[in-house]
């Protein structure tokens, strides 16, 4: 789905997910993949050419939950920028002024909502070099 864009700018795209994956996550799916959708659009967009994403999903050892990274070479993200966003009580941005990360912002407080509707959370930290890297957890049901 993203293969213009990654062109367009020279990004090289890594996936690896774990071959315990369940795949139909009861229901879940569409709304995960939507997460994830959102959360690499966004890590498309702020990558600077020639850079790289990586995303990785992997089930939790105890089988309880996945973890999803998604990892940008793009410029780091403003801590305050993005609690903002990830602080579910917070949403007066939305209805005052733009957010400092423009559409990018919307698009990551939809994925929060979204992940939040499923028991899951999402979690900002910058990489160590240069970038951003997005933690998304969902549980597992016990059939999963």
């Amino acid at each position: 789905d993203y293969e213009s864009s990654l062109q367009e700018k020279c990004l090289l795209l890594e996936c690896q997910i774990d071959s315990n994956m369940p795949p139909l996550l009861n229901g879940k799916g569409q709304l995960v993949r939507k997460v994830i959708a959102n959360l690499t659009e966004n890590a498309i967009r702020f990558c600077a050419p020639s850079g790289r994403i990586r995303i990785h999903a992997e089930v939790a050892q105890d089988q309880t939950h996945v973890h999803v990274r998604i990892e940008d070479d793009g410029a780091l993200l403003s801590p305050a920028s993005v609690s903002s966003l990830l602080d579910p009580k917070d949403v007066s941005w939305l209805s005052t002024a733009q957010h400092p990360l423009g559409d990018a912002g919307v698009s990551l407080s939809v994925a929060h909502r979204l992940a939040l509707s499923i028991g899951g959370r999402l979690h900002h930290t910058p990489t160590l070099d240069k970038g951003n890297m997005f933690h998304f957890f969902f549980p597992l049901s016990p059939t999963e």
